[in-house]
């Protein structure tokens, strides 16, 4: 929580705003931002059903050498050298996403207990759909 408080109070984010993504995870989480002083203007909650959530981790992929992320099917690497580089992250791995995901199930009605501006957005879609939604 510290380093999320420390990043959330710099000057940028203080200026330009800030997104948090998969974060609080829990409701101790969300009281500890609450109690800093930090107040989401909105609330995201993407509704995606495990199966879904578990296949989009799967395809994604990293490239070692830029950190930057690709996903196989929907953000494929541009060339072949790319793509000799990509590797799975030590944490996109079937067991780890759905103990990630029973830890989500067993914490978001709490987290979301602790905020009144939630939208609710569906997540099927494409990333083009579901940005379409949200704006």
């Amino acid at each position: 929580v510290r380093l999320v408080l420390d990043r959330l109070r710099s000057p940028d984010c203080q200026k330009q705003g800030w997104i948090l993504d998969g974060f609080p995870r829990t409701s101790n989480q969300a009281v500890a931002l609450q109690n800093a002083g930090i107040h989401p203007d909105m609330f995201l909650f993407l509704s995606v059903p495990d199966d879904v959530a578990i296949k989009r981790v799967m395809g994604r992929r990293q490239d070692f050498l830029t950190g930057k992320v690709y996903h196989l099917d929907w953000n494929p690497p541009p060339n072949d050298e790319i793509s000799q580089r990509l590797v799975i992250r030590s944490d996109d791995t079937i067991e780890s996403m759905k103990q990630r995901l029973k830890q989500f199930r067993e914490n978001a009605n709490a987290v979301k207990g602790c905020y009144n501006n939630i939208v609710e957005i569906d997540g099927l879609g494409t990333p083009e759909e579901v940005l379409w939604d949200i704006d």
